[in-house]
C-alpha cells in the first residue's frame, strides 16, 4: 500500500526560497560569465549539486508490502524488512525533545538524514513535515522516523 508524504509550510518556504535565490545567483552569474573569471562559477555549480542531491534523496512516498517497508526516493530508496521492525508507533513532536541535525537536511525538500534527539537518541529521519511522526524501532537498534500524511493508517498497516 502506498502512503503519500507532503511538505509542510516551513519546508515549502525553505525550498522555494533557496531554489529562487540560487536561480537569481545563476542568472546574474550567466550575465557576467564572460566578464568575470570563470572559476567564480564553480561555487555556484557546487550549490546546484547540493540542491539536486537534496531533491534526489528526499522522501517521495512510503510503500508497505507484506514483507518490507520502502521509503521511496528518486535516488537510493531505503528498504526495511518488516520482520526487523520491533515496534512502530505514532509520536507527538513534544516527545522528541530537542532535535539536532548532525548529517542531514533540515527543510530543503524535507527533513532527512541523521539526527540526534534529546529524548530518543540517534535516529534516521525520512520526513517531509514536522508533525504526523511515526517512529520505527528496528532490530539493529536503529530508530527511523517517518511522516506519512496518514500516520494512523500507516501505523496500522506496518504493525499488523
Amino acid at each position: 500500500m502506498k502512503f503519500k508524504v507532503s511538505l509542510d509550510r516551513p519546508a515549502k518556504l525553505i525550498t522555494v526560497s533557496i531554489v529562487a535565490f540560487f536561480a537569481v545567483l545563476s542568472w546574474l552569474g550567466m550575465l557576467h560569465y564572460f566578464t568575470l573569471a570563470r572559476p567564480a562559477m564553480i561555487p555556484l555549480l557546487l550549490l546546484w549539486v547540493i540542491v539536486l542531491s537534496c531533491f534526489l534523496l528526499s522522501p517521495r512516498y512510503y510503500v508497505v508490502y507484506d514483507d518490507r517497508v520502502i521509503i521511496k526516493r528518486l535516488w537510493r530508496s531505503v528498504t526495511i524488512k518488516r520482520s526487523e521492525i520491533r515496534l512502530c508507533r505514532t509520536i507527538a513532536p513534544n516527545e522528541i525533545g530537542a532535535l539536532t541535525r548532525y548529517f542531514g537536511v533540515g527543510g530543503l525538500f524535507g527533513y532527512f538524514g541523521k539526527f540526534l534527539s534529546s529524548n530518543l537518541g540517534s535516529l534516521n529521519m525520512y520526513a517531509t513535515r514536522q508533525q504526523n511522526f511515526v517512529l520505527l524501532h528496528v532490530n539493529s537498534n536503529r530508530k527511523i522516523m517517518l511522516s506519512p500524511d496518514e500516520p494512523a493508517a500507516f501505523t496500522r498497516k506496518v504493525c499488523n
